[in-house]
């Protein structure tokens, strides 16, 4: 506090911030902590020396410095890239393998390896791959397919199409391969047709085989209903015609179906359906789905019924009378 400043360590701390010293030193000097002096100096107007801070040294390590590819480096890579690729492909090797192997671009090689001289890619009948892909696509278009098809499964453009179209010779020879392409799967197309009806006769003949019996012993109205259902008629039209809901000939129709009846291109019944359809029949034709226990009660029934009820009521007047 201020009452515990003498004038000799008043002095003392004049002559010492005049010297520079910081307040943890006169502090020291004085046997005053450090707050004390710095109070006592603010309050006087004395000027302390700001404290001492130690340096802290940092031990930076030199980083390697980065090299990088000038301009004559990467020329020089290119170059070399291009010899290779121009090598490569004198001994015969294929685009995509000269491409791999220098990471240039297979677009690009063409411009490196024009003065060299062509190589011929032979394939079938010792033709250039070019000439059978212009007469394969002439031919599927001759075919029947339509240009975009022809450009979709060839890997060529629309009008390179119709530029080779205009090609007599070609053309001609395009023409009978599609011809005879046409007729091969028309002929095609007509078998399997014939094979289709012929198993859809045969399927038909068995369901109407096997519908038969189970149609006889129907009702005459549903036997109508079904026999319309079987011939492919819808569930709407087949109310229409006998004045029902689509409901109820859904309702028939899965009757009918749990009875062995088949109809064809039907939807497969659905387990609630076919829990519903069992409980309706084991209630009896136009019984409500209930329990049959509701509507059978029996004389032993009764009596515990009435036990029940008496012992309920006893039991309500004792707790009543007691209280």
């Amino acid at each position: 506090m201020e009452n515990d400043w003498s004038e000799d360590e008043h002095r003392v701390l004049i002559e010492m911030a005049n010297a520079a010293a910081s307040a943890r030193d006169i502090g020291a000097r004085l046997g005053k902590t450090r707050n004390a002096v710095l109070g006592r100096a603010f309050r006087h107007g004395v000027k302390l020396a700001p404290p001492k801070r130690a340096k802290r040294v940092e031990q930076r390590v030199a980083k390697p410095k980065r090299v990088w590819a000038t301009k004559s480096a990467k020329k020089l890579a290119r170059i070399t890239a291009v010899a290779l690729a121009r090598d490569l492909y004198c001994a015969g090797r294929t685009l995509a393998e000269i491409s791999d192997r220098t990471d240039i671009p297979a677009g690009s090689l063409g411009s490196y390896l024009k003065d060299l001289p062509r190589r011929r890619e032979q394939t079938w009948d010792t033709r250039p791959k070019h000439d059978v892909a212009r007469l394969e696509s002439l031919a599927l278009y001759y075919a029947g397919y339509s240009y975009a098809k022809v450009a979709r499964q060839m890997g060529v453009c629309i009008g390179s199409i119709r530029n080779w179209l205009t090609d007599d010779a070609l053309r001609l020879k395009a023409q009978t391969i599609g011809n005879a392409v046409k007729a091969e799967r028309d002929a095609a197309c007509a078998a399997f047709k014939a094979e289709r009806d012929r198993k859809n006769t045969e399927l038909a003949a068995r369901i109407a085989a096997h519908n038969g019996p189970i149609l006889a012993g129907m009702r005459p109205r549903h036997r109508d209903m079904m026999q319309l259902r079987v011939s492919g008629q819808t569930l709407e039209q087949i109310g229409q015609a006998f004045g029902v809901t689509r409901e109820r000939v859904r309702q028939i129709e899965v009757k009918c179906r749990l009875d062995g009846l088949i109809i064809p291109n039907a939807k497969p019944l659905s387990a609630p359906a076919i829990r519903t359809a069992k409980r309706q029949t084991s209630l009896g034709r136009g019984a409500p789905v209930h329990s049959r226990k509701k509507y059978n009660i029996t004389e032993e029934d009764r009596r515990r019924r009435a036990e029940r009820m008496r012992a309920m009521v006893v039991k309500r007047w004792h707790g009543e009378a007691s209280a």
